[in-house]
């Protein structure tokens, strides 16, 4: 399967932006949104389902306090 090289990385958001830049974020949210559009979600769930299964539980944390 052939997935599309798409990046979107938040930033911090001025109060006042420019249209282009504005234009640029909403640009960059719909590219991450639709990057995962062509993925089969049966087969999503199924390999997390997997990793699930076979990874081992991480052991209980011990807090010092």
């Amino acid at each position: 399967m052939s997935h599309p090289t798409s990046l979107a990385i938040p930033t911090p958001v001025k109060k006042k932006q420019s249209s282009q830049a504005k234009r640029k974020g909403i640009e960059e949210a719909l590219a991450l949104a639709g990057a995962w559009r062509d993925l089969d979600f049966e087969e999503i769930l199924n390999a997390l389902d997997h990793i699930r299964h076979d990874s081992k539980p991480t052991p209980p944390i011990k807090l010092d306090l």
